[in-house]
């Protein structure tokens, strides 16, 4: 009796179903190269998008295109914040202090004294400045969270920035973020570092959140620098400088969205590699300054008044008509003006019509007397 093989007794639909309960490590790793069967079946997205749909990654109604059905699961899976000790339960444990002026750095609890309670309950503590420039940031080492390098540079997935700041009712603040995507060498190949926003003081304390989507990044993103911080602005002792907390660096498929058909006025679209947004929880700090815009437009130029279209003889006198300051410019001749010309030359030599008539009878006679002259020598000396 022939043994038959596994591929032979399960049809495919029934093998791809047992595919989508396998680790998709262990599914990539170990199953793929069993053979060839498998490997179709491991490399086409209807078994990615099962998966998808069953760890709910995805619904039912799910209708926006992906281009890449296996790397979009495998970056589900991995989101996550990348950032660590965001909202300082550790303290400044994994924040690299760049600068730590005033009264440095300090990690508070909610709720605070002279400001809001923070939108989301989970978060317990925040990071606030002093009275000098105090500033923290982290490197993120992609292939260390589970990024590798083709993942990054042929897919490239979109990455968002998100931070909270706020500040006191009472004092007014300096906030200012950075970020950058390096490279293995730590060369900055995209940043997003919008100038710092000044919040007056006498406010009303809200927490606002800044969010940043880089998308469409050159190859080679290796590490994220994430750095951020303030100060006051009216110089108190303690620690009476921006709050930041919840920051957070999270890794999302790229998703091509369909477009909604819009009824209001058109938006320009960033023009960089990425979105920015300026949110806040409430009615936002009172004298807030407006947040950067990506794309800022040309100025709008005014419009060129311009002569009626007349026919060629009637050019000049339509120019005329205009005012001085409207007037066409003269275009200027190969050799110069030809009137100065004409009229350099008639004052160089002012000569009338008289002048060449006597000067064409004296040019006769003085060759009729050359003639008598030579006729004369001529018989003479023969």
């Amino acid at each position: 009796m022939a043994l038959l093989s596994i591929n032979e007794l399960l049809p495919r639909t029934v093998l791809r179903e047992v595919f989508t309960h396998v680790p998709a490590r262990q599914l990539v790793l170990s199953c793929r190269p069993v053979c060839s069967l498998w490997r179709d079946l491991i490399d086409t997205a209807t078994l990615w998008k099962l998966k998808s749909l069953r760890d709910g990654f995805i619904t039912e109604d799910w209708d926006q295109p992906v281009a890449d059905w296996k790397s979009f699961y495998f970056l589900c899976i991995l989101r996550r914040n990348l950032l660590r000790n965001p909202c300082g339960e550790e303290g400044m444990a994994t924040w690299h202090i760049d600068d730590n002026g005033g009264d440095r750095w300090n990690v508070e609890s909610l709720p605070v004294a002279r400001g809001t309670d923070f939108p989301s309950p989970q978060v317990r503590n925040y990071f606030v400045t002093s009275y000098r420039l105090c500033r923290k940031s982290q490197v993120v080492n992609l292939k260390a969270e589970g990024y590798w390098e083709e993942l990054m540079d042929e897919y490239r997935p979109d990455i968002v920035v998100t931070d909270w700041f706020a500040s006191r009712g009472d004092c007014g603040c300096t906030y200012s973020i950075r970020v950058q995507l390096l490279s293995a060498d730590n060369i900055a190949l995209a940043s997003f570092e919008p100038p710092p926003v000044t919040i007056p003081q006498w406010n009303d304390a809200t927490w606002t959140e800044v969010t940043h989507t880089f998308s469409d990044y050159p190859r080679g993103v290796r590490h994220i620098l994430f750095q951020h911080g303030g100060k006051d602005t009216q110089s108190w002792a303690g620690w009476y400088g921006p709050r930041v907390t919840n920051s957070s660096i999270v890794i999302s498929p790229k998703v091509t969205r369909n477009r909604e058909p819009s009824t209001g006025p058109h938006r320009p679209r960033a023009a960089s590699d990425g979105q920015e947004q300026m949110t806040s929880s409430g009615d936002g700090p009172v004298g807030a300054p407006e947040w950067p815009l990506v794309c800022r437009l040309p100025p709008m130029r005014k419009p060129r008044r311009r002569c009626p279209r007349t026919s060629r003889t009637s050019r000049p006198a339509a120019a005329a008509a205009l005012p001085t300051r409207l007037q066409p410019p003269a275009r200027p001749h190969r050799y110069g003006d030809p009137q100065e010309t004409r009229a350099c030359v008639t004052a160089s030599s002012p000569r009338t019509a008289t002048s060449r008539w006597q000067t064409g009878g004296a040019s006769f006679f003085f060759l009729l007397f050359f003639f008598f002259c030579f006729s004369f020598f001529f018989l003479f000396f023969k």
